[in-house]
């Protein structure tokens, strides 16, 4: 769910090889907000300020990025399920 926190910090997640892989392919835009937002921990006003956009983008930008992220994410699992499963 969005605004979770990971149970183990992403350094340490055995899966940072498929989250740098799919940051790789979001526009650049989306990748320096999600990189500086959750790789820094850095505020929303600080990223703005620091891209020369508005708050308000850098949340949509934020949002966007989330999604498209999982939706990345999700596509290997649901390929592998489907191919174990024969179909």
């Amino acid at each position: 769910m969005a605004g979770e926190v990971p149970e183990r910090p992403v350094h340490e997640n055995q899966d940072r090889p498929a989250l740098v892989a799919a940051l790789k392919k979001l526009p650049p835009r989306q990748r320096a907000v999600l990189v500086l937002r959750f790789v820094y921990d850095l505020p929303v006003g600080e990223v703005a300020e620091m891209l020369d956009i508005s708050d308000g983008t850098v949340k949509s930008q934020s949002a966007k990025g989330l999604a498209k992220m999982r939706h990345l994410l999700e596509e290997p699992v649901a390929a592998a399920q489907w191919r174990k499963h024969g179909n």
